[in-house]
C-alpha cells in the first residue's frame, strides 16, 4: 500500500502543484469567485418580474458560474489540507485526500463547459431574436428553454463519464492511466475551443445585424435599439473573457497532458512550473470573477436587482436594530 501510495502522492503533483501559493491562491480566487456568484444569483433573483427568455439564460450562466466556483473551493481546500499534513497522515489517508482531490478538481474542470455553453446561449438567443423578431416568443418558449437548459447540463455530466473511469483506475487500483486522462481533458478543450470558433462567427453576425439596424433608427425605437446594442456588447465582453482567459488555459493543459501519455520529459526549474501554473490559475478565474461584474455593471434591471437587494439587507438590519433598541 506504501509504494501505491507514494505512485498516488507522484503523479498527484505532476497534475498539479507542490507549491503552497498555487493552492492558497487557488483557495482566494474560488472563494471570491464563489461569493460574487452567489450575491450575483441574489441580485438577479430580486429583478423585476416577469422574467424575459434573456433573464433565465442569465440565471444559467450565473448557476453554472456558482456551482463551478464551489466544487473548485471544495477541491483546493482539500489538497491544500492534503499538502500541509502529507508528512504525518496515515498513507490511507493520504491516498484518499489525493483521491477526493483530484476528483473535486477534474470534476469542476469538466464542468467549465457549463460556464462556456451558457454564454453561447445568450448569443444564440440574441441571433434569433434579431432574425425571427416575429416569431421570437413562438420559437423560443420558456419550455424549450428549460428543456434546453436541462440538455446542456446533462451534456456536462455525461462528458464527466472518462475522469471518473480515470478516478476508478486512479484511486482504486493506484493505476494512473494517461490515457483516460487525456480523454477527459479532450471532451472539454475541443468542445470548448469549437464552441468559441462558431460563437465568435454568430457574434460578428448579431453584431453587424445590430448596427444594421441603427443604420436606419426611428425615434420610436431609437432608445431601444441602443439598448440592444448595448447588450451585444455586454455579450460580446462575456465571450470575450471565455476565449482571453480560458483558451491558453486549454491549451496548457493540452501541452501538459501530451508530455504525460508520451512521456517526454522538459527541461523545467520549479520555480518556473509553479509560476506558469500559478498564472494559469488566475487566468482561469478570472472568467468566473469577471462575469457577474460585466453583467451587474453594464445591465439596468441587474443593477436595479443589486439595489433592490441592498435595500432589503439594509431594511432587515435596521428592523432588527429597531427591535434590539
Amino acid at each position: 500500500m506504501e509504494n501505491n501510495t507514494n505512485h498516488t502522492h507522484d503523479s498527484f503533483f505532476l497534475l498539479y502543484s507542490t507549491s503552497p501559493s498555487y493552492w492558497i491562491c487557488g483557495i482566494f480566487l474560488s472563494t471570491v469567485a464563489f461569493l460574487e456568484a452567489s450575491v450575483s444569483l441574489l441580485a438577479l433573483f430580486h429583478m423585476e418580474r416577469p422574467f424575459s427568455q434573456f433573464h433565465y439564460l442569465l440565471f444559467n450562466l450565473a448557476i453554472a458560474d456558482f456551482i463551478d466556483a464551489a466544487i473548485f473551493l471544495l477541491g483546493f481546500c482539500t489538497g491544500y489540507w492534503t499538502l500541509n499534513n502529507v508528512d504525518w497522515i496515515s498513507p490511507e489517508t493520504q491516498h484518499t485526500s489525493f483521491c477526493v482531490t483530484s476528483i473535486v478538481l477534474g470534476f469542476g474542470f469538466v464542468m467549465t463547459l457549463a460556464p462556456v455553453m451558457a454564454t453561447s446561449a445568450l448569443v444564440v438567443n440574441k441571433l434569433i431574436a434579431l432574425t425571427c423578431h416575429l416569431r421570437y416568443n413562438c420559437i423560443v418558449t420558456k419550455k424549450r428553454l428549460c428543456i434546453a437548459i436541462l440538455c446542456k447540463w446533462a451534456l456536462c455530466f455525461c462528458c464527466t463519464i472518462p475522469m471518473f473511469m480515470f478516478a476508478y483506475n486512479y484511486c482504486a487500483h493506484s493505476v494512473y492511466n494517461p490515457t483516460f486522462l487525456a480523454i477527459e481533458y479532450s471532451l472539454v478543450g475541443i468542445p470548448t475551443f469549437l464552441v468559441c470558433i462558431v460563437v465568435i462567427i454568430i457574434y460578428t453576425k448579431v453584431y453587424r445585424k445590430t448596427r444594421s439596424i441603427l443604420n436606419k433608427p426611428t425615434l420610436e425605437n431609437g432608445n431601444a435599439q441602443n439598448n440592444d446594442l448595448k447588450l451585444i456588447i455586454t455579450m460580446g465582453m462575456l465571450m470575450g473573457t471565455v476565449v482571453i482567459f480560458w483558451l491558453p488555459c486549454i491549451a496548457a493543459v493540452f501541452f501538459s497532458i501530451y508530455m504525460q501519455v508520451t512521456r517526454t520529459q522538459v527541461p523545467c526549474v520549479n520555480y518556473f512550473c509553479h509560476g506558469w501554473k500559478l498564472a494559469l490559475q488566475i487566468f482561469f478565474f478570472a472568467n468566473l470573477i469577471a462575469d457577474p461584474l460585466i453583467y451587474g455593471i453594464r445591465m439596468t434591471e441587474v443593477r436595479a436587482g443589486y439595489s433592490k437587494l441592498l435595500g432589503r439587507i439594509k431594511g432587515t438590519f435596521m428592523t432588527r436594530v429597531g427591535v434590539t433598541v
